[in-house]
């Protein structure tokens, strides 16, 4: 693959990611509203997004390591897609709680493992 188009796919992976990261807060009322709970409730989507997201960062690395980082980051981001679609489909708290965690989780591999196969198909 193309240098410049890898690195053109991986950033704007990591602004796709980044972006659902912070998404959530300035909508918290909102979602609240629409699911008939307290605003400091819809909180925990916060939570739900960054616990998975802070966590599996540690397991990606070595995955990445073992099995290609190139093919971890396409199948984390295909399933952060999907968790991302899941998330639309949630009709309860609980529902885009879980649906956020493993956008969360899937997430996680975003920003590691691209920066380390940048690393690894740029000269130094």
């Amino acid at each position: 693959m193309n240098t410049k188009r890898l690195i053109l796919i991986l950033g704007l992976a990591g602004f796709i990611v980044m972006a659902d990261n912070w998404v959530v807060s300035p909508i918290l009322p909102a979602i609240a509203k629409s699911f008939k709970v307290n605003p400091a409730s819809a909180g925990i989507l916060i939570a739900a997004y960054m616990l998975p997201f802070g966590l599996f960062q540690l397991v990606f690395g070595p995955l990445a390591d073992r099995y290609g980082k190139l093919r971890v980051i396409m199948s984390t981001m295909i399933f952060f897609t999907i968790a991302t679609a899941l998330c639309g489909l949630g009709t309860a708290l609980t529902d885009l709680s879980v649906y956020r965690a493993l956008t969360g989780l899937f997430a996680a591999a975003t920003m590691p493992v691209s920066l380390a196969l940048i690393g690894d198909v740029v000269p130094l």
